[in-house]
């Protein structure tokens, strides 16, 4: 059987529940977080809320629908939500969320400032699960948790993470239009606009707005190793291996320090066997530095 344990809390009886699986003998066997409880439920999640709404002590057991009602079954399932997210049951707490706000959008008025602040949260969780995939190479994956946090809310950081996500997956165009909407919406300074849409521009071969963008950037920052980086990407990709070489070169004089890109970046693959090409990467740090 099921034994539930109501820790009291901050907001009454609902900060930890402890289920334990009785053994044999009427002794525990085992004891689980309630977030686990809310994973294996996942499918059935009434039965989950069902014990939090019966045991709660709020106000009355889920049986009268209204204001009071929408407030107790949605701060239930967000109360749920905010148990999973700290232990990182990601889905849960994304699951729980959902269903708080559906509760919250039929019954409370669109002016409701619950609602706002619900949306908000979802935004943040799906923006922060993207970025979880981001970091771990999962880039289609976090694209949908980020158009998906867009949903909820628009912000420019999430079309600045969408962009680096296509640039990525060498779709440069949607890359290049997530830019804009960074952009537009300030998320991002005109330096690292140009930055990032020059290098997707020239990566199209579209090398005259490349050109165009990377003009700019040098006139913003004149002695920046990033402007000199990337115009050796342009002059590589254009077939000018030789004046590529010669602003690497500048880039590392200049303090150019991101290493990793330079031995990883695809794109410079034509110089891997060049000997001015090995000579600047021998300049990178040791481990041991």
């Amino acid at each position: 059987g099921l034994v539930i344990f109501f820790l009291p809390g901050i907001e009454g009886w609902n900060l930890k529940i402890i289920v334990c699986a009785k053994g044999r003998h009427g002794s525990p066997a085992g004891c689980l977080l309630f977030q686990e409880l809310m994973n294996r439920f996942a499918c059935v999640p009434h039965r989950s809320l069902l014990w939090l709404e019966q045991r709660s002590g709020t106000r009355k057991r889920a049986a009268i629908w209204g204001w009071s009602d929408a407030y107790q079954r949605s701060g239930t399932r967000k109360r749920a939500a905010i148990w999973g997210w700290s232990d990182a049951y990601f889905d849960s707490a994304i699951y729980y969320l959902t269903s708080a706000l559906d509760i919250q959008s039929k019954q409370m008025p669109l002016s409701e400032k619950n609602l706002d602040n619900t949306k908000n949260s979802l935004s943040y969780m799906y923006k922060t699960r993207g970025q979880r995939l981001q970091d771990s190479s999962l880039y289609a994956e976090s694209i949908i948790d980020f158009q998906q946090a867009l949903v909820y809310k628009q912000e420019g950081a999430i079309y600045d993470l969408i962009s680096f996500s296509y640039y990525k997956l060498e779709e440069y165009a949607k890359a290049i239009e997530n830019d804009e909407l960074a952009h537009r919406f300030g998320a991002t300074e005109k330096w690292i606009y140009l930055n990032n849409t020059s290098l997707a521009h020239a990566h199209l071969g579209e090398f005259e707005e490349a050109k165009i963008r990377l003009e700019q950037l040098e006139n913003l920052l004149p002695n920046n190793s990033l402007t000199f980086r990337n115009w050796g990407l342009y002059y590589l990709l254009t077939g000018k291996l030789t004046t590529s070489l010669d602003n690497l070169e500048k880039a590392i004089e200049l303090g150019y320090d991101n290493w990793e890109w330079l031995r990883t970046e695809e794109a410079l693959e034509p110089l891997r066997n060049h000997p001015r090409f090995q000579v600047l990467l021998e300049q990178a740090p040791s481990s041991n530095e």
